[in-house]
């Protein structure tokens, strides 16, 4: 085994020896008291770092029971820093700072009191901000303001028509009653921002162009506003598509079976009621006219489901399609998925309001500008308040038929409170906007 100790076992008793203390010089220790409250100065900069070349000066807060010193720096381009007493919460609030001076020859220590301050800093543009609106007696902005200010700048066009309806009742100078013409014209700036914004025209101007812009808008043939003569609003060259158009419509082998006395099929109550009576006329244009409706009607019953509410055109190979294109050509047919369906073969709702409208609007060529709205709304499979409105739309003027009509038509009273006749008349009139007159209540 080895001989060599552990150095434990070099004590005696195995106690650790007392540290020695060195021998020196005693100091002398005195506290000076500042009597004049002049003293130096601990301070702490939390969050930033003090420049090394900082100066600061000095003033002194008499109106609290204890005198209070503030330190203040402009000498940064951009910062102010302001040094002052901040009270310290639990047992820190009876601290006492002191710095000492050690003299090594003399052996004293003298300590004398210190004032514990914070160095806070803060931007020169905000603080000429504050100094700005206390000099001109206006009050501070508030966070309803400053958000107001931000809505205008960046946000969304709904977010800024909200703010500027909210604004608008109190843009208003800070004291109407007192100061000149020349300074009630100077807003706040959130006031100038509305102003600005604001177009010069008038009310009544704006609801016209929001209304003009509406009316272009909505899916129905173009009426012709200026028109002296219900003949001027639609005409058949508008509805049609063209006199081109019209003049490839098939029209020969209906004219031969009604001249011939024979009955001409077809799946519309409306074009059976009156095909008879256009040909017997011998009026070529308007049976064409009747038989681009009738296409349109086939055409409106062959389009296929696509989603909850849009419509989709098949293609000319389906059976539907291939009954169109035997009747009327293929160049008809397809000239319709391009006049009134989006690109794809797609048709929404937009679309095919479109499609409704330029059909009732060649009932009212084809009946003189009265139409027994029945017929073709039975093709439609519209109810009496749908088609009533699509007709309305087109400008007309709905009721129910007057006594001399009922008995023309020889109908009863209880049949003739369901029927509605439809007039296209000069002035038109058109549904007002809804939207719009209710915007004028608030």
């Amino acid at each position: 085994m080895s001989e060599k100790k552990r150095k434990r076992a070099e004590y005696a008793g195995g106690h650790l020896p007392q540290k020695k203390v060195a021998a020196g010089e005693t100091i002398e220790i005195s506290v000076l008291e500042n009597e004049k409250q002049w003293m130096p100065v601990l301070a702490s900069t939390p969050g930033h770092c003090l420049p090394p070349k900082a100066s600061f000066k000095p003033f002194v807060k008499t109106q609290s029971k204890a005198p209070e010193l503030l330190l203040h720096s402009d000498a940064h381009p951009k910062l102010d820093y302001t040094a002052s007493e901040e009270a310290s919460n639990g047992s820190d609030g009876y601290l006492i700072h002191y710095i000492g001076v050690y003299d090594s020859q003399r052996g004293k220590l003298q300590l004398v009191p210190a004032r514990k301050m914070v160095i806070r800093s803060t931007l020169k543009s905000a603080r000429r901000a504050l100094t700005t609106d206390s000099e001109g007696e206006q009050e501070p902005t508030s966070k309803m303001s400053a958000r107001n200010a931000l809505g205008l700048a960046f946000g969304t066009k709904k977010s800024q028509k909200a703010i500027r309806s909210l604004t608008a009742n109190a843009i208003s100078p800070s004291k109407p009653s007192s100061q000149p013409s020349s300074s009630r014209s100077q807003l706040e700036p959130l006031a100038q921002a509305v102003v600005s914004s604001m177009p010069s025209t008038s009310t009544t101007m704006m609801r016209d162009a929001l209304e003009a812009e509406i009316d272009e808008s909505k899916p129905r043939p173009k009426p012709n506003l200026q028109a002296t003569t219900p003949a001027e609003v639609y005409t058949i060259s508008q509805l049609v598509d063209g006199e081109d158009t019209l003049s490839k419509i098939p029209v020969k082998e209906w004219i031969d079976t009604i001249n011939s006395s024979r009955d001409v099929l077809t799946r519309s109550l409306y074009v059976s009621r009156r095909l008879i009576k256009l040909v017997q006329a011998n009026d070529v244009k308007m049976v064409r006219v009747l038989k681009y409706l009738y296409l349109l009607i086939e055409w409106a019953k062959a389009l296929q489901q696509s989603g909850k509410a849009g419509k989709r055109v098949p293609k000319l190979e389906h059976t539907a399609m291939a009954v169109l294109v035997a009747g009327w050509g293929s160049e008809l047919v397809l000239g319709l998925s391009k006049r009134f369906a989006a690109e794809g073969g797609i048709l929404n709702r937009w679309h095919q309001d479109y499609l409704i409208t330029h059909i009732l609007a060649l009932t009212l060529l084809i009946d003189g500008f009265v139409v027994d709205t029945y017929h073709i709304q039975q093709d439609l499979k519209l109810d009496t308040k749908q088609v009533a409105k699509y007709y309305r739309e087109l400008g007309c003027a709905v009721s129910a038929p007057t006594k001399v009509e009922q008995e023309r038509m020889g109908m009863l009273k209880a049949e003739a409170q369901a029927r509605r006749m439809v007039r296209l008349k000069i002035p038109l009139t058109f549904p007002k906007q809804r939207g719009l007159a209710m915007r004028k209540k608030r």
